[in-house]
């Protein structure tokens, strides 16, 4: 315990940083090509697709933190989303450009614990549910494509059918006369939630449909015995989170190669 104190983030901080790790390998969990690597110092997930946002690392303390960058290094053509704790950015500062990245910024890690969740009015006339076929799944894609501006090709092998099956992530989506609007991504790790990819297209949003969807996948992720909430907030989605009761835990600094990030 001492040395974490000294070394990275103190106590359940720390641990928060390794549930979010391993929550993004649960997410690219289903992906054929992934190369998931899980170190002390943080995870790796590649997909090896030419896209920053599918190839991510998450660096928690300082003490390794350099080893685990110095690995991203040997494919320096790979776009690439590094998020760094702040004892790993103290460790690593002003080094990006060495290891073939640029500083991108700030995103703040949120949390909110499952009985502190906000339940404001949910606009009629929406219903919810959680994927369960190939076409729900082309259509996530599809959400996550038009929502993010990214090719919709990469995110069908980043995110297969097969991920459906797996026990540890759950995919919620929001219908509106009888269409998909909207959808996001749980990963599941032990009592803790990893929240990911809130994907609602520009000409749908506004409407309500992202905080009635997060809060009746929240509901939904209780009954399941989940007593945390974690996610990284863009400046786009924090007002939604705010709202919700999310608190800020730390502050990631963001190491970017090739792409503008969308988290």
């Amino acid at each position: 315990m001492l040395r974490e104190e000294a070394t990275g983030p103190p106590g359940d901080t720390l641990n928060t940083w390794r549930c979010f790790g391993d929550s993004l390998l649960e997410l690219f969990g289903s992906c054929e090509r992934l190369d998931a690597r899980r170190r002390e110092a943080g995870v790796v997930a590649l997909t090896h697709e030419l896209v920053a946002d599918l190839n991510m690392a998450i660096a928690w303390q300082a003490p390794g933190a350099v080893a685990l960058i110095a690995e991203l290094a040997e494919d320096p053509a790979l776009p690439m989303l590094v998020l760094l704790s702040p004892s790993a950015a103290r460790e690593l500062a002003g080094r990006e450009a060495e290891f073939g990245f640029a500083d991108a910024g700030i995103l703040p890690l949120m949390a909110l614990d499952s009985d502190e969740v906000a339940h404001p009015p949910v606009p009629f006339g929406l219903s919810f549910r959680a994927a369960a076929t190939s076409a729900d799944m082309a259509r996530t894609c599809e959400l996550v494509s038009q929502a993010f501006e990214l090719a919709p090709g990469p995110l069908a092998r980043a995110f297969p059918d097969a991920m459906l099956q797996r026990t540890d992530t759950t995919i919620h989506l929001v219908e509106q006369d009888g269409e998909i609007r909207s959808s996001v991504m749980v990963t599941r790790h032990g009592r803790r939630a990893g929240i990911w990819s809130m994907a609602t297209p520009p000409g749908l949003q506004r409407r309500g449909l992202a905080r009635g969807l997060l809060v009746e996948a929240m509901r939904s992720e209780r009954s399941r015995g989940i007593s945390t909430f974690l996610l990284f907030a863009t400046e786009a989605g924090r007002p939604l989170y705010d709202r919700l009761g999310f608190r800020e835990v730390e502050q990631a600094r963001v190491w970017l190669r090739g792409a503008a990030p969308h988290a």
